[in-house]
């Protein structure tokens, strides 16, 4: 086991130890990428000193605080200035060498807690795309007793936890029910469960061939799945996906992987209502909408 997750076969280096107690944020259960971690990791240091944004070039500015802010720095690389938490003192990330070193500044020490989870899942959803190895998507994802993964993306609030829970008590291993990484693969794309976990605290690093995009509906007493329109699915599915709407070449990457997902994997909806039984029936429900797996 290494200090720090190995996330779709990409480990983590944190530098500065002594500031963040390597691998506090994880389940403990958490398993690392099963791939043979042969990339350079992302290397991640914290600091401490200024952290306002200065002169740099707004590229997309929010007012979220805990959204963040993105910038250009005087070498036109990526700085992002964000909260962990509403309240707190933004934190300021500055790209060192794109999809490899990163480092976060804190304003004191003490501003460290326990949702410091989100500068490692936001550093890796940028290097991920820097390195034009993959994407992140706002989604739960889980494995099939085939072996097969199917994505669910949504925003916060869609019912991502639930159809978690729902595959999960239908014998299917839930990746992640909030984040899944997404990587290129012989023509087709994998699916990779990473660290960063919601409500239903469902984290596991395995990956598998994405053979179904599964957008969760509600108001169904009995399952009941529909092919969804690609044009359909491609708005749903990009509202999900962490694009990196700071790069014109990156965006061409990530536009060219989301086509690839439409084109390798099922565009379906499931609408169900939870309850007793309904695992089961929704777990058949989608392989026999998925052709060639198999329905029990």
């Amino acid at each position: 086991m290494s200090d720090w997750p190995i996330v779709a076969g990409v480990p983590f280096r944190i530098v500065a130890p002594g500031l963040v107690p390597p691998r506090h944020w994880l389940l403990d259960d958490w398993v690392d990428s099963a791939a043979a971690a042969a990339a350079a990791p992302v290397e991640i240091r914290y600091e401490i000193g200024d952290t306002s944004a200065g002169a740099m070039r707004v590229l997309v500015e929010s007012p979220d605080p805990t959204v963040g802010s993105y910038y250009a720095d005087a070498r036109g690389e990526l700085a992002v200035r964000a909260a962990t938490i509403d309240g707190a003192e933004p934190q300021l990330m500055c790209t060192v060498r794109p999809g490899y070193e990163y480092v976060v500044r804190y304003a004191r020490v003490g501003d460290f807690g326990e949702w410091q989870w989100r500068w490692p899942r936001n550093v890796f959803t940028h290097a991920l795309a820097a390195r034009r190895a993959g994407l992140v998507a706002h989604a739960s994802g889980a494995i099939l007793p085939g072996g097969e993964a199917v994505l669910c993306p949504g925003v916060s609030g869609e019912g991502k936890s639930t159809l978690a829970r729902t595959l999960r008590d239908a014998g299917a291993v839930i990746q992640s029910d909030d984040r899944i990484a997404l990587t290129p693969a012989d023509g087709a794309v994998t699916a990779w469960g990473t660290p960063w976990y919601s409500s239903a605290h469902f984290a596991s690093g395995r990956g598998a061939p994405l053979r179904a995009v599964v957008f969760p509906e509600r108001g169904r007493s009995l399952p009941a799945v529909r092919s969804v329109p690609r044009r359909e699915a491609l708005r749903r599915l990009m509202r999900s996906l962490s694009l990196p709407l700071w790069s014109p070449e990156l965006i061409d990457f990530a536009l060219a992987l989301t086509t690839r997902v439409l084109e390798s994997a099922e565009a379906l909806s499931l609408a169900y209502t939870p309850g007793p039984g309904v695992p089961e029936r929704a777990l058949a429900a989608l392989a026999a909408a998925i052709p060639g797996v198999p329905v029990a």
